[in-house]
């Protein structure tokens, strides 16, 4: 993949996350408690899971470390998210 076309599917992955957080937009959602001062809600769960879902579909190989959950990738791998 060309850097223009990893630029172009990190910025529809960008868009994917502001389509679900518009949905998501107004609803109650479960707020969970992770540390003193540290909250997450299952929305904030949600746009992550399916950002995962969609790196690892394209980039299979590659790690994506997050602030809400940190999982790595089954294989090594220089390649991050």
């Amino acid at each position: 993949m060309s850097p223009r076309e990893a630029r172009a599917h990190a910025c529809a992955l960008a868009q994917e996350a502001v389509q679900l957080l518009r949905e998501g937009a107004g609803q109650a959602h479960a707020v969970h408690h992770k540390a003193p001062g540290d909250w997450t809600s299952e929305l904030d769960l949600r746009i992550e899971d399916h950002l995962r879902q969609r790196i690892a579909k394209t980039f299979p190989n590659h790690v994506v470390s997050a602030k809400k959950v940190m999982r790595m990738a089954p294989t090594r791998t220089l390649c991050g998210w």
